[in-house]
């Protein structure tokens, strides 16, 4: 949970620092222009900067450690810049140079996260200063103060930041055009604003129940088109409002969704579809990983029931799940595009789906994918020659044949495909999960050699970079 937020303390660390001991830091800055946000993750056998079990003012759903994670792996990297180092982090001086400031993030759980982590870090920078909370569980704004420096870091719940009013007539309005909440925010020193998963809900939880811009109230309206107006209205009153010269003020930027997976509402939203998992192992993963996550979210007196050739296809294994009606299929064609059996031998046809694009027509939701196998040269490659159009050879360059297969599923795709009726994903290319020899060819996998690839040194398929497997 620190980490997202280390850019943030750091900006805010150099804004109140003048020329004093970090006064390098900033020169070497301007000399290489370093951007903060460009770099990497590091490991750091420092870190972490604090202990979440330790830090008394978390919220019970983020303690990982206190409810049993066993993994420490991730509490173990930094951020990087590519062009300059960061300042270390140290919570007595960023105390001692926030001295009665007033800090406030402003917006979801993802700013809520944000200050519970800088809070946490505040406290293991002065482990002996209590630090004052104030707020009840439900309310909308969460003070914590550290005497002694008489800094304030706080947390408005404000998940649109445009405002929510309660209209007698109507009910809950989210009003895109206005923010009354301003006054507040122009007392502080430093403010965060965050905000985006909220505006596509659609579920009970939603906190309004009409939209309006000026005079004009709609039940509902285009999501990314009332987050726009919502945000405008935010950036015009930044723009009029705030003092940079008094105030500093970050936006964060959109982050990864944290939802809880909730298998039975998917269940439920999918009565009655057909998912079809299409390509090769990775796909394959995919799919086993999806249906076990079902299954444990299913009642245990819920079978899932497995049937192999369900569509008259060997090579076609369909999970149903009884009382949805729900099916998830996995399709092995590693290729996306055809592979028949002809005098010669077997021919991979860079320009032919048609064995199985009818199939594919009846599912609801599409996921593609493939790589791997086009670069396969041992005796495991399941095809003899390639044909595009009327030529026939017995190879070619496997890049320029796996852009001319991917081409031909494109196009079938724009042709066949009602995005109105089907959902139709493709898988970006993934790490290969065999070991390789210098020509590409698997030499440490279970359908191998059975040995065990644990701590091997593994090359990316089509990379010369090279990473360990089971090793930190």
């Amino acid at each position: 949970m620190v980490y997202a937020w280390i850019i943030v303390v750091v900006a805010i660390f150099v804004a109140y620092s003048h020329y004093d001991e970090v006064n390098a830091f900033q020169q070497r800055e301007e000399e290489e222009s370093c951007n903060f946000y460009e770099g990497s993750w590091v490991r750091d056998e420092s870190y972490p900067l604090y202990d979440s079990s330790a830090c008394p003012n978390i919220d019970y759903q983020f303690d990982c450690l206190k409810y049993g994670r066993q993994d420490l792996n991730y509490l173990k990297y930094r951020w990087q810049p590519n062009n300059c180092d960061l300042p270390r982090w140290d919570g007595k001086d960023f105390l001692e140079k926030l001295r009665g400031k007033k800090i406030m993030f402003v917006g979801d759980s993802i700013g809520h996260d944000q200050w519970q982590s800088l809070v946490c870090l505040l406290h293991a920078s002065a482990p002996q200063t209590p630090i004052i909370h104030t707020g009840s569980e439900n309310s909308s704004i969460h003070n914590f103060t550290i005497p002694g420096y008489g800094t304030s870091v706080i947390f408005m719940r404000q998940q649109y930041l445009v405002d929510i009013d309660y209209e007698d007539k109507i009910g809950r309005v989210l009003k895109l055009d206005s923010i009354k909440n301003g006054e507040l925010w122009k007392q502080m020193d430093i403010l965060i604003f965050n905000t985006w998963f909220w505006w596509n809900r659609n579920d009970s939880g939603k906190p309004w129940d009409y939209i309006q811009i000026g005079d004009k109230i709609v039940k509902d309206m285009d999501r990314i088109e009332a987050f726009k107006l919502g945000l405008k209205t935010w950036v015009n009153w930044v723009n009029a409002e705030i003092d940079l010269n008094k105030n500093k003020l970050f936006y964060q930027g959109i982050t990864p969704t944290h939802w809880k997976w909730d298998g039975k509402a998917f269940l439920e939203k999918l009565r009655g579809k057909k998912i079809m998992f299409v390509g090769d192992s990775i796909g394959l993963d995919q799919w086993q990983s999806f249906v076990c996550l079902l299954h444990a979210s299913s009642s245990p007196q819920t079978p899932i029931i497995h049937i192999d050739d369900d569509f008259g296809i060997s090579s076609v294994h369909n999970f149903t799940i009884p009382g949805y009606g729900t099916s998830v299929i996995y399709m092995k064609q590693q290729y996306l595009v055809d592979i028949d059996n002809e005098k010669l031998g077997r021919v991979l046809k860079l320009d032919s789906v048609k064995n199985n694009a009818v199939l594919w027509k009846q599912m609801d939701i599409l996921v593609f994918n493939t790589w791997f196998w086009w670069n396969r040269n041992d005796s495991g490659k399941p095809w003899d020659y390639i044909q595009i159009g009327d030529k026939i050879v017995k190879d070619l360059d496997r890049i320029e044949a796996f852009k001319l297969g991917l081409t031909t599923w494109v196009n079938w795709v724009n042709s066949e495909i009602d995005p109105n009726k089907n959902k139709v994903f493709y898988q970006g290319i993934t790490p290969t999960h065999f070991r390789v020899d210098d020509t590409n060819n698997p030499i440490c996998s279970d359908k191998v050699d059975n040995s065990n690839c644990y701590e091997q040194k593994w090359r990316r398929s089509g990379l010369s970079a090279s990473w360990e497997l089971g090793v930190d």
